[in-house]
């Protein structure tokens, strides 16, 4: 197209170079305006190959931005597995606890089963990839129902962390502390084998109504930690679904 502009304007040139003066103004007129058309040409071709490559550039990081996100969410899930298997069996020691305290166990059978109660372990859910995408420099692009999927599932996990905040809270705060008072604490090291001693001297707290009380507090609040782990899984299974539709 560029090479059909040219050889017009050359022909208006020549033609110009032997007519009337007027006559090779308007030739002259003519020529220049199609220089200017030919310009106007080439900087909107250049313009739609700029814009085509940054498009593509976008698509590029808007798909690798998306298979991050899958590789993460499918690795956060299996951790999370974990995490539900153990706040599980927190739950199911303590309403066992709580449902057959009165039974006849040895005293080293006691002080066991206050240590696997007092001691909770696990760790706050991160995402840094999903807390990316959803600040200002985001790069799944036009995607409001990904976007929407990503918001809730962040909002169950601050749910969730904030809920473990809590429970350690109350385990550093009230049940140590609660647990060094009665002694609980050397009896366990006695148990564990830290100590030689099998003495144990605060195995009738596990009967107790103060301890019934520390156990149920922290039973409401794992199962309310739980529910929120469940909550994540299935934010988890939808954004991984809204991924894949995609693909």
């Amino acid at each position: 197209m560029l090479k059909f502009f040219r050889n017009i304007r050359l022909n208006l040139l020549s033609e110009g170079k032997t007519g009337k003066p007027a006559h090779r103004t308007v030739k002259y007129l003519k020529y220049a305006l199609g220089e200017i058309i030919l310009v106007v040409i080439g900087i909107l071709i250049a313009l739609s190959i700029n814009n085509w490559n940054e498009n593509r550039k976008l698509v590029n990081q808007s798909n690798q931005a998306l298979q991050n996100l899958e590789d993460e969410i499918v690795e956060g899930k299996t951790e999370l597995e974990d995490v539900i298997s153990y706040l599980e069996q927190k739950v199911e020691q303590r309403i066992t606890f709580l449902n057959n305290k009165g039974e006849n166990l040895a005293d080293s059978q006691k002080i066991q089963r206050i240590n696997r109660m007092i001691f909770f372990y696990t760790q706050a859910i991160k995402l840094p990839i999903v807390e990316s995408e959803l600040g200002p420099e985001k790069k799944i692009i036009h995607w409001p129902e990904l976007t929407e999927n990503m918001q809730d599932l962040v909002e169950s996990i601050e749910y969730y962390n904030k809920g473990l905040d809590y429970l350690e809270n109350d385990m550093y705060s009230n049940v140590i502390p609660y647990s060094v008072q009665q002694g609980l604490i050397v009896d366990i090291m006695k148990s564990d084998g830290l100590i030689e001693s099998k003495d144990y001297q605060a195995a009738d707290t596990y009967s107790s109504e103060n301890f019934q009380n520390v156990v149920a507090i922290s039973t409401l609040m794992i199962t309310d930690l739980l529910e929120a782990a469940n909550r994540i899984m299935e934010n988890y299974d939808q954004l991984l679904l809204s991924i894949r539709e995609k693909n």
